[in-house]
């Protein structure tokens, strides 16, 4: 027995001492001439110096460097340095890497737009996949663009006495054609207008003019594609394209069409069905199917369900379930019986996730915007949620989440993909607008901020913005910052200080120097946010025209200052911020200034805003505005000129002058502000050229009250139409308005330009 313990000890005692060595040191070699980057190779290896060593935890890290794309091959060495201690050498071979990147013979499209839609860059490893991938997107841009006939060739060429490669495309651009004509026949069900909005190929009104409505067959067969869909949403399940004509002039370069229709009969859902179910019952399940029994057939309510029915799986971590669809058409009957088969998969937890791409980007700024983490049910929604985070932050071009499977059936890991883009900005510019005449502007701003990193101050998720713009009559000197998770909790604080002159469409100067505060969190109700600040400033008038009243010279000129305490509430469910397809945007802002904490009077202000856009016929929106505002004393004295509301122009109410629009003064007749505001637009804006040039019509409504609201319903109404361009260095707005109603009698009755760079829509 006794030298059965000694047996037993002495073996525990070898097997702890094998899984016991410590990592005494970590070398990493190059298989090859060309230097592998160590940072890449340490980012990514668990194992560290002083650790203890793994066989397990060294294969992984083995898999991990393979999965970063960088490196042909991966071979380790441990080699024991007695002591209870090893040494790891790593030895990789770096893929070739890409050092040039040629064009040729693109004369219709320039280098630059072909780059830019490049997926793989200069210095990135080469990667026969995404080299492929480059080469159907540059085919599939000149099919855009209208070359059917365009031949690319890609050649990779490796560079004499480097590990380097030179990839090469060689183009040959052809005749491209425009569609002239487009003619249906046989439909019945859809007017031909409606054919012609379901399908992207059309005759452009606006090809005569600017280079667009280029035919394109990938996107013509995709129509055809589209128009069945359409026909079997309404029930038509024997619709089918019985002939196309195709006439091509390539002397014109113009294509005509003319599509004939076999529309056939409507069909009626007979019975519905589920099967595979076994995790989820049949009674929840059914409860997400729309489709009924006896109900004309539709695709789209067939995708409807198919969707709930999944999103059913991944919201309890079933990410590999599949929902299959089996039709059994009656073709004598009329009638389709479906049956909804579903692949459960298993459910699964979340164990690693693992982000790459991120060169700039601080880890942390990114795993706080995660809706999961290890250890959570893998929830589908919540990857999605995450990946719609991660993009509206403005730092990545792309943003990727794969779910991957493991060794473990039970477990997966996230990999998050990202490509950053250019955060940072410098700018200087000059132009002319209508609201503020000559403009001279420079801004240096970086989005993706971190004031604890120097001297590169970046990655870190905050935001810095100089801005100075000086003009005829308006100057303006703005420095803001912005922390988004303060104190590492989803707060944000936003901090201003400024100071602004302006004699802008007004007789006298007004000044203001101050600093502000602001602290804003989400709401437990989705899309909404709190905020709470505070704003201090010194506010000043002066150099008032002598054609002013007295009364009016005496009120408003001088200094004072303004101190308020700020409060608010906001809704912003836009699908994007700029080029704004559908969606609102809703807010609450409040202002209480004090005598006791510091402020001229006593004050308050309320100021509603809200929003909608709707997506209309192909890419037009329509948008529908409105805003509320009023200002009063607890006192009953007056509001002075700086808080008062003005209105009329360019971002008001257009076809009327610069804050021209309400209360005048009684020797000058001209405007000085009222305590109450209320205006609306009604708006339609439908691209023109590739979404770069938009036409838009617009009326806009609204006046400024004297009296609150006591007396409304007089409203000035303007209306007219306008040209919008979205340029790289911004956005350019051009609009002419008429008057429509009048309601004061000061005011111009002659049309209004009005124009604005720099603008949202």
């Amino acid at each position: 027995m006794k030298y059965a313990c000694i047996l037993v000890l002495a073996i525990l005692f070898v097997t702890t001492g094998a899984y016991a060595d410590v990592v005494n040191k970590i070398s990493i070699e190059s298989m090859t001439n060309q230097n592998v980057p160590e940072d890449v190779v340490r980012a990514n290896i668990v194992l560290q110096e002083g650790a203890t060593f793994s066989q397990r935890r060294l294969s992984e890290d083995i898999k991990r460097l393979i999965k970063t794309g960088q490196f042909a091959d991966v071979a380790t060495e441990v080699n024991p340095v007695g002591g209870g201690a090893v040494d790891i050498v790593f030895r990789l071979k770096p893929k070739k890497r890409i050092a040039q990147i040629n064009f040729k013979g693109n004369s219709k499209v320039s280098t630059r737009d072909l780059q830019d839609i490049l997926g793989v860059q200069v210095g990135d490893p080469m990667s026969g996949g995404k080299l492929g991938e480059d080469l159907r997107a540059i085919t599939e841009y000149y099919h855009g663009k209208g070359f059917h006939d365009i031949v690319v060739d890609q050649k990779v060429k490796d560079i004499p006495g480097t590990n380097d490669v030179m990839v090469e495309y060689a183009v040959k651009e052809k005749v491209r054609y425009k569609t002239r004509r487009l003619k249906i026949q046989g439909n019945t069900v859809y007017s031909t207008g409606k054919i012609k909005r379901i399908m992207d190929t059309g005759v452009s009104i606006w090809g005569h003019v600017f280079p667009t409505g280029y035919y394109n067959e990938e996107i013509f067969k995709q129509d055809l594609d589209k128009l069945e869909a359409a026909y079997w949403d309404k029930g038509y399940l024997n619709f089918k394209v019985e002939k196309v004509d195709k006439a091509v002039d390539d002397k014109r370069g113009v294509v005509l069409l003319t599509l004939i229709l076999s529309e056939g009969e409507i069909f009626k859902v007979g019975t519905v069905n589920l099967t595979g179910n076994q995790v989820v019952s049949e009674e929840e399940l059914s409860g997400l199917i729309r489709i009924a029994p006896e109900q004309i057939y539709s695709k789209a309510a067939e995708r409807g369900d198919t969707r709930r029915l999944g999103g059913k799986y991944n919201g309890i971590g079933h990410l590999d379930n599949r929902v299959y669809v089996d039709r059994n058409i009656d073709k004598i009957g009329n009638t389709v019986d479906i049956v909804y088969q579903i692949r459960e998969g298993r459910a699964s937890k979340v164990r690693d996730i693992n982000i790459a791409g991120n060169r700039i980007t601080k880890d942390h700024v990114i795993r706080r915007e995660l809706q999961l983490h290890p250890g959570d049910l893998a929830d589908g929604n919540k990857i999605d949620s995450t990946r719609a985070r991660l993009q509206n932050l403005g730092y990545f071009e792309t943003v990727d989440i794969n779910a991957r499977s493991t060794e473990d059936p039970d477990a997966k890991d996230l990999e998050i993909k990202v490509k950053e883009q250019v955060t940072g900005r410098l700018s200087f510019g000059a132009g002319i607008s209508s609201a503020d005449s000559v403009v001279a502007l420079i801004e240096i701003s970086q989005t993706n901020f971190d004031l604890s990193d120097p001297p590169s101050f970046r990655g870190g998720g905050q935001r810095l913005q100089f801005r100075a713009q000086a003009g005829s009559e308006n100057q303006n000197f703005n420095i803001a910052f912005t922390e988004p998770w303060l104190f590492h909790k989803p707060l944000r604080l936003d901090y201003n200080i400024w100071k602004r002159d302006t004699s802008r469409n007004i007789n006298w100067d007004q000044g203001s120097t101050g600093t502000s505060i602001r602290l804003t969190r989400k709401m437990a109700t989705p899309f909404w946010r709190q905020y709470a600040g505070y704003r201090i400033a010194e506010m000043d008038v002066d150099d008032i025209d002598s054609d002013f009243s007295p009364e009016f010279v005496l009120a408003e000129e001088g200094a004072e200052i303004s101190s308020s305490l700020l409060f608010g509430f906001s809704r912003d469910h836009r699908d994007r911020a700029i080029l704004t397809s559908s969606g609102s945007k809703f807010s609450i802002s409040s202002e209480l200034q004090l005598e006791g904490i510091g402020s001229y009077s006593n004050i308050y202000k309320v100021d509603v805003e809200a929003d909608k856009w709707w997506p209309v016929l192909k890419e037009s929106v329509v948008r529908l505005s409105g805003r509320a505002a009023y200002v009063n004393a607890f006192n009953g004295d007056d509001a002075r000129i700086w808080d008062r509301y003005f209105t009329g122009g360019s971002n008001s109410i257009r076809g009327f002058e610069e804050q021209d629009v309400g209360p005048v003064d009684s020797g000058s007749s001209e405007p000085v502000g009222g305590n109450a505001l209320v205006t609306s637009t009604i708006e339609f804006t439908t691209p023109v050229y590739e979404k770069t040039v938009y036409w838009a019509l617009f009326t806009d409504a609204g006046n400024v009250y004297d009296h609150g609201f006591s007396d409304i319903g007089d409203f000035n109404v303007g209306a007219g139409t306008g040209v919008r361009l979205m340029l790289p260095i911004g956005g350019i707005r051009i609009d002419y308005g008429w008057p429509v109603v009048q309601d004061q009698e000061h005011l111009s009755s002659g049309g209004k330009l009005h124009f604005d760079f720099g603008f949202n829509f």
